[in-house]
């Protein structure tokens, strides 16, 4: 589940023991005719950057995001990140 936040550059992921983790939403990438965000986290004790889908609007308006867990996927977009925000990969 997922959920935005006020600020337009959060999201608030729930973890598989319903514990929620803010994360701020650093890029939002195009490819293959679909939108990823590559997200980091916000909360403190984890420090890995989260790849996800989005797939539009619910009946309420509310963004819904899916993780990407097909490793392919997740290569090609934090390579793409990577390109686009060389500064932090020095």
């Amino acid at each position: 589940m997922s959920k935005r936040v006020n600020d337009e550059n959060l999201l608030i992921l729930q973890d598989e023991d319903g514990s929620e983790i803010k994360f701020e939403i650093v890029d939002i990438i195009e490819d293959a005719g679909e939108s990823y965000a590559v997200l980091y986290p916000i909360t403190k004790g984890i420090n890995e950057y989260v790849i996800v889908k989005y797939l539009g609007e619910d009946e309420a308006d509310e963004e819904m995001f899916e993780i990407v867990y097909e490793l392919d996927i997740i290569e090609k977009i934090f390579e793409t990140y990577k390109k686009n925000h060389p500064e932090i990969f020095k």
